[in-house]
Parts: C-alpha cells; sequence; structure tokens
C-alpha cells in the first residue's frame, strides 16, 4: 500500500504530484510514499537539472522546517560542489546497466542512479561501456 499526505488529480486525470516531481518543482518524500515510480521521476529530473535540480546544493523542505525549528545544526555550505549522480538505465529482466540509446536497452528501460545499479549487483553494459 502506498501512504501518501494527497493526492490531485488535475481534469485531464494526470496526478499533480507526478507532474510537480517530473518538472523537479517538488522532492519524492520517501517516508509517506512508497511510490518508487516517483523516485524514478525524481532521479530523470534530476538528471535533467529541471526545477530546483538547477541549483547545486537544493535543500529538502523537511531539512529546512527542522532548520527553521531550531532543532538540528544549521546548514553548512560543502567547500566542494558534489559531482551530480550519475543515471544509467535498467531493464526489469536484465543484469547489465545502460546508457539511454544502447541498443541492448529494452523497452522496458528503468532510470537508476549509478551507485544504485551497482548495489544492486548489476554489471555495465559491454556495449554502451556507461563510466564505472
Amino acid at each position: 500500500m502506498t501512504a501518501m499526505a494527497g493526492e490531485v488529480i488535475l481534469p485531464d486525470g494526470r496526478t499533480l504530484n507526478r507532474e510537480l516531481v517530473k518538472a523537479g518543482l517538488a522532492w519524492w518524500y520517501q517516508r509517506y510514499s512508497e511510490d518508487e515510480s516517483l523516485g524514478r521521476l525524481e532521479a530523470e529530473a534530476r538528471a535533467a537539472k529541471r526545477g530546483l535540480w538547477t541549483e547545486p546544493n537544493p535543500i529538502p523542505p523537511w531539512q529546512f522546517r527542522s532548520e527553521a525549528r531550531g532543532t538540528t545544526t544549521p546548514r553548512v555550505e560543502p567547500q566542494k560542489q558534489q559531482a551530480p549522480e550519475v543515471i544509467v538505465y535498467i531493464t526489469r529482466t536484465g543484469s547489465k546497466y545502460h546508457l539511454e540509446g544502447c541498443p541492448h536497452l529494452a523497452k522496458s528501460k528503468i532510470p537508476i542512479f549509478l551507485k544504485d545499479a551497482k548495489a544492486r549487483g548489476y554489471e555495465p553494459c559491454k556495449v554502451c561501456r556507461p563510466r564505472e
């Protein structure tokens, strides 16, 4: 069962929640939603640098609220900008991760962070040779 704080259905049947995450205008709040498709939409928005992902270090709303209440240490900007997380693609049935456009990437391509693909035991495709 997927728990959600709320869901808004648009007149055309699309879900506002999904559209906002897809546009990079909202975060996937995993604590209240187990809908991993929202995580994939967020990963795609991050990779495309849409919306809030144009910023080098966006602050998640839960962290901002916590800091505003004074319940955490104030955020310190890192000295170096972290490298953006690399998005690769997996399939429902495969054991390799691929770059977009790889001829071995099936229609069921699923975006995933490279570090997560490696953690799940996926190996790089020998055709498209995604960086490791």
